[in-house]
């Protein structure tokens, strides 16, 4: 891989890995607690619910626009994503950066001038 593959995969790989271990050993109703009650005029997002939109929006840019893979992101569910524990979210992190991996394997220089 050349190094400003390699440099940006970092990046996201470092980025999402301080996701994963912030939630990693939290219970699920630290995970899934809201600053704020949902109302109308604010609402605010559990720490689920970042770390849902964390791998959907990482997906959806780098596997979706960037890998060509079929659309399959769930936006909404994102928001409002409830948890039993961090297994289904370290997972589905876990799942987008080998997907991010695969993606940026597959990359080429001209790929990257392209963007």
């Amino acid at each position: 891989m050349n190094p400003e593959r390699q440099h940006y995969l970092h990046m996201i790989e470092d980025l999402r890995g301080q996701v994963r271990d912030l939630i990693a050993d939290l219970p699920a109703e630290v995970l899934n607690w809201r600053p704020l009650p949902a109302s109308d005029a604010h609402e605010t997002n559990s720490l689920a619910v970042l770390a849902a939109h964390v791998a959907g929006a990482e997906h959806f840019w780098i596997a979706e626009v960037i890998g060509g893979y079929p659309a399959t992101r769930d936006r909404p569910a994102e928001f409002v994503m409830e948890v039993d524990g961090p297994s289904s979210l370290v997972r589905r992190l876990d799942e987008v950066g080998a997907e991010t991996s695969i993606v940026f394997s597959r990359l080429t220089a001209a790929d990257l001038d392209g963007t």
